[in-house]
């Protein structure tokens, strides 16, 4: 369930949430009329539920690609940390706190500059893929701003200055977050 939503495209992703969603075919739907006995209401199309749509798939897409990192630096610990740690009467909360954290501190670092380097994208392919007409006034974003503006309309200039400011500015973010980093934990990306 987490593993691979990561290697998955938006598009696919897109398809299972309407697939599930749906209220006339999906299971959504069909649970809900089991249970009240009537349509369930339409949360795909509503616009009080697509930020929340929103949040919950990209949680659910962008989790396995943390649990991948942090699997890996957690595998990376030495067992005998552990065993000296139980051996001093530490229990597993502990070893936790005064073991794993500090050891996950290079790859919690590295997470966070690389969140900080993209954080006015958006997702285009996310809200591309599951917007719908009634929601689009609650999901429109700058990256959709610049497909319709310069892409759909032909205004490549308008399309162009705010990719590039989205760039100035995730560039600068990158910088900060990368010399805030070097000075907390020691860890930098350049």
């Amino acid at each position: 369930m987490l593993y691979l939503p990561p290697f998955i495209s938006w598009i696919v992703i897109a398809g299972l949430i309407y697939n599930i969603f749906n209220v006339t075919a999906g299971l959504y739907g069909k649970l809900y009329f089991e249970m009240f006995g009537t349509t369930a209401p339409s949360i795909l199309v509503n616009p009080d539920y697509f930020r929340a749509q929103l949040y919950i798939s990209s949680i659910w897409k962008g989790a396995g690609w943390g649990m991948v990192i942090y699997l890996a630096a957690i595998a990376g610990i030495d067992p005998g940390l552990y065993e000296s740690a139980k051996i001093d009467g530490a229990n597993r909360f502990q070893q936790a706190i005064f073991i794993t954290l500090p050891m996950l501190s290079f790859a919690i670092a590295l997470n966070l500059i690389l969140s900080l380097g993209s954080v006015m994208d958006a997702g285009f392919d996310q809200i591309f893929n599951l917007i719908s007409v009634p929601t689009e006034r609650t999901g429109d974003v700058i990256d959709t701003f610049v497909y319709r503006f310069g892409i759909v309309q032909g205004r490549f200039d308008i399309g162009a200055a705010v990719g590039l400011f989205k760039s100035v500015i995730n560039c600068i973010l990158l910088i900060i977050a990368n010399k805030v980093s070097a000075r907390l934990s020691g860890y930098a990306l350049f």
